[in-house]
């Protein structure tokens, strides 16, 4: 069973190019070598960006079962292979390009007996 994990991130007007090349520069690296899986990107408003309007950018992320989120979840420290990535810093770091952020957990629903 695969957990899955949704970013939504409310960028600053303007500030959308300079996140998304931060994230993926950043951040992605970092999350697959903690076996994180992206699964795909999105934006809102579509296509384009419009530089005096905030743009909200969509990572859904995904990890191997309970085991997957909790070892994730519990990684307080730099990344193990990359001593100059610290989680904690990046999302300091990323909080001064964004409005708001928000992760939400998601698994398939229970089969009902």
């Amino acid at each position: 069973m695969r957990v899955f994990i949704l970013d939504e991130i409310v960028v600053k007007p303007g500030l959308a190019s300079t996140y998304r090349s931060a994230y993926r520069e950043r951040y992605i690296p970092a999350a697959e070598r903690r076996r994180m899986r992206l699964e795909g990107t999105w934006q809102s408003p579509p296509v384009t960006d419009i530089d005096e309007l905030p743009t909200t950018l969509y990572y859904l992320w995904s990890v191997a079962g309970a085991e997957g989120w909790w070892s994730m979840r519990l990684s307080r420290r730099p990344d193990g292979r990359d001593e100059r990535f610290d989680k904690q810093a990046w999302w300091e770091e990323s909080d001064q390009m964004t409005l708001s952020r928000k992760r939400t957990v998601l698994s398939a629903q229970p089969e009902d007996g």
